[in-house]
């Protein structure tokens, strides 16, 4: 169990089940959003009597969220362990965001190739293929890294290749991927590497080094939602070169990213501000400072030790269950996030998580998760299934029997009393198959109900989700935070 400093919001949260029964709400979701830390929270909360415009005014309000601005910046190089004279710190609203700007700053062109591998999460593909020439490095028979296919790569291509680009660690299956490694390789050819921290970042320590160090990280991008901070945050980082004013025009012109803006010329703001274009999220960004005070005080390899020993419990539980698929081996736990992939032989993933969920008030995530190729590979499906399925299922809007696995991931919020409810369930609901307790079956794809169609969620008989929002949370509470509950199409 994490010791109780770690305290975040909503940790006591009872909800309902469909029996009645109310209980302590177990979020195990946590590689999609982490939930906020009760301190992260309390700063928000202080920071909005100050909070004034950036860089633009001149009163004290204006300063002082400024100057909190400016040190979170410096905070968050320094959390990342990035060298100031070589690597430039970007604010942006998410890691996708991040990425598609260092797509943008690179000034790609179809022309140019940028590696990627087949684990990676679409936010770290679709990017750069919308303005370069994607090819992929192959991974090894267990879904890791091939370090000789890359070379192999950088070899055959040339000149031709611009960046390699790899997570720091799957969503999927959470192995941690060796970007130090990879960047050495890449380095050899003067490619640079851009790591995706988005999910390496809440469980392990960050090292990007100095210039000239062959293995350091030339960009890294990560979000404050993973991190205790869900404020609407992300970050870039990297060098300093690339956002040079000079050589580099705004990826995104507008408000605050030009000094002066006359009929005939443009005079560019310096970097950062040219590339942080509009009102800054000062609120997002301390809170992602006071998140990673929070993280470098409790220490991340604590973290990693009470993450990886509630991974295993996880792990040696499930595995004990008859008819269930574990996508990870508990043997390779240092290298991994705590992330548990798995399906149940003969029942959908989605309507498994429909039912962790309503009856047991453990939420998870199910489907492809960003990262069909990955996916796919897990169930071994060979291209034939795969389009059989895109053209029966997708085609016709239907998207519930889609392929895909459950994903229940341990945070620094969970605790041994959540991974032993998970444990149970999941036994009982192997055993029981689709005669559950309260409810004699679920809606795939409801058709009066267009959110299930699209999303591949399953219902309940009977219930909508305006009834399952009363269930979770009393109706005056919904209106408190200006959620009235009215009837939906």
């Amino acid at each position: 169990m994490i010791p109780t400093p770690l305290r975040t919001v909503g940790e006591k949260l009872i909800v309902e089940t469909l029996s009645g029964k109310r209980v302590r709400y177990v979020n195990l979701d946590n590689t999609a959003t982490t939930p906020a830390f009760v301190e992260v929270r309390d700063a928000v909360n202080a920071l909005t009597q100050y909070y004034g415009s950036i860089h633009r005014g001149s009163g004290y309000k204006s300063f002082f969220s400024s100057w909190l601005y400016e040190q979170a910046r410096l905070r968050v190089g320094e959390f990342v362990g990035a060298d100031p004279t070589f690597h430039e710190v970007i604010f942006t609203s998410n890691t996708t965001t991040a990425i598609n700007k260092a797509a943008r700053v690179l000034g790609l062109t179809k022309r140019d190739v940028v590696l990627v591998s087949t684990i990676e999460h679409s936010s770290n593909e679709l990017p750069w293929g919308q303005w370069a020439t994607l090819k992929r490095y192959a991974v090894n028979s267990d879904n890791t890294i091939n370090l000789t296919s890359i070379k192999n790569q950088l070899k055959k291509l040339g000149r031709r290749v611009k960046l390699v680009a790899v997570t720091g660690a799957s969503n999927v299956t959470g192995y941690i991927s060796p970007c130090h490694e990879i960047a050495r390789v890449a380095h050899a050819r003067n490619v640079p590497v851009f790591v995706d921290c988005a999910q390496l970042a809440p469980h392990r320590r960050i090292v990007m080094g100095s210039a000239d160090d062959p293995e350091h990280l030339d960009f890294i991008s990560f979000s404050g939602h993973k991190l205790g901070a869900p404020y609407g945050t992300g970050v870039l980082v990297g060098p300093s070169r690339l956002f040079d004013p000079r050589t580099v025009p705004s990826d995104e012109p507008g408000g605050g990213t030009a000094d002066i803006v006359t009929e005939n010329k443009t005079f560019w703001a310096a970097s950062p501000e040219r590339f942080e274009a509009g009102t800054p999220n000062a609120v997002g960004v301390v809170a992602l400072a006071k998140a990673i005070e929070i993280l470098d005080r409790f220490g991340l390899e604590q973290i990693e030790s009470c993450e990886t020993r509630l991974w295993l419990r996880a792990c040696k539980g499930l595995k004990r269950i008859s008819g269930l698929t574990l996508y990870v081996d508990p043997k390779k736990c240092p290298s991994h996030t705590p992330i548990l992939p798995f399906n149940i032989q003969g029942r959908s993933h989605g309507l498994v998580a429909a039912i962790l969920g309503f009856e047991y008030g453990i939420g998870v995530r199910h489907g492809r998760h960003c990262a069909d190729s990955l996916i796919l590979r897990l169930l071994q499906y060979n291209r034939k299934q795969r389009d059989h399925i895109l053209k029966q299922v997708v085609e016709k809007g239907m998207m519930t029997e889609v392929y895909g696995v459950v994903r229940p991931s341990i945070g620094f919020c969970n605790q041994e009393e959540d991974i032993d409810r998970l444990v149970a369930a999941v036994h009982k609901i192997s055993k029981d198959g689709t005669k559950f307790k309260y409810e004699p079956e679920y809606l795939p794809g409801n058709v009066a109900n267009q959110l299930t169609r699209q999303t591949g969620e399953y219902l309940p008989v009977g219930c909508s989700i305006r009834d399952l929002l009363r269930k979770g949370s009393p109706p005056q509470k919904l209106q408190s935070i200006g959620l009235p509950l009215r009837k939906t199409r």
